[in-house]
């Protein structure tokens, strides 16, 4: 995974299911990415974003562009862990 210009690139595993991600949907990390991606506090090493679009540019790579993700106040949440590698 890398973050670069509004984007989070995945690349996954020949026998990784493929990704559920959709638009609209939000997108969480730990400090453990080593990635700046968090509009609400950019100081901060870690990921918080909503997807805007997802294009898959190769095969097993997954570009996720995002947008501003706002403040998450009433909201239906259902958390996915996937604890992939750094690339």
């Amino acid at each position: 995974m890398l973050c670069r210009d509004g984007k989070i690139l995945v690349r996954l595993e020949d026998d990784a299911p493929d990704v559920t991600w959709e638009k609209g949907q939000l997108v969480l990390g730990s400090a453990r990415w080593n990635c700046s991606h968090n509009v609400l506090k950019p100081e901060a090493q870690s990921i918080y974003a909503r997807v805007a679009d997802v294009r898959r540019p190769k095969d097993r790579v997954v570009e996720l562009h995002t947008t501003h993700a706002g403040s998450v106040t009433d909201c239906l949440m259902f958390i996915k862990r996937n604890s992939g590698k750094n690339i």
